[in-house]
């Protein structure tokens, strides 16, 4: 299960990772229209979602 986060504490949480209190990695999986459409600040990393299958090797290592 992906674990889900409200704008409001993803602000924060990227805060503290700016700070190097925090560390996780954030994959946009939105289309490339979309992300152009609104940018999230602190994306690590864009997929499509329909991408993700044959690009999952391009994030393995982010998932420890």
């Amino acid at each position: 299960m992906v674990p889900e986060i409200d704008v409001v504490s993803f602000k924060k949480r990227l805060d503290a990772r700016s700070k190097g209190e925090d560390k996780f990695f954030v994959l946009d999986v939105r289309n490339p229209n979309e992300q152009q459409i609104a940018l999230i600040p602190g994306t690590d990393k864009l997929i499509p979602v329909s991408d993700l299958a044959t690009r999952i090797e391009e994030i393995r290592d982010q998932a420890n």
